[in-house]
């Protein structure tokens, strides 16, 4: 089950590096024909962007790379459900601090 869950983080985590690329940095990129000389705020969230989906694609190589060294489990019922709490962790914790802040700070 470790070894499902660190490749559905890793898969998450590469997915949303590209997520990054195909929907923030292209369309910036491709609007701005002098893009180096483009206004300040454009260039600062690109290098933002960059920055992100290098790391976030970075940590899901490393995932898999430890995930590749854990050892594997008998059956494959508990690798799938391993991948899925892996890929969806993130998420769960997202919604838990919002769901979390709305009880601390009501409105």
């Amino acid at each position: 089950m470790k070894r499902g869950f660190l490749y559905g983080l890793a898969t998450f985590l590469i997915l949303g590096a590209l997520y990054l690329v195909a929907f923030k940095l292209l369309p910036y990129v491709i609007q701005e024909h002098d893009f180096l000389f483009s206004l300040p705020d454009t260039r600062l969230a690109a290098a933002i962007t960059i920055v992100m989906s290098v790391t976030l694609g970075g940590l899901g190589y490393l995932l898999i790379r430890v995930a590749r060294r854990a050892p594997g489990h008998r059956t494959w019922w508990h690798a799938v459900v391993g991948w899925v709490i892996g890929f969806f962790i993130i998420d769960a914790l997202i919604f838990a601090i919002a769901i979390m802040s709305e009880f601390v700070h009501p409105r």
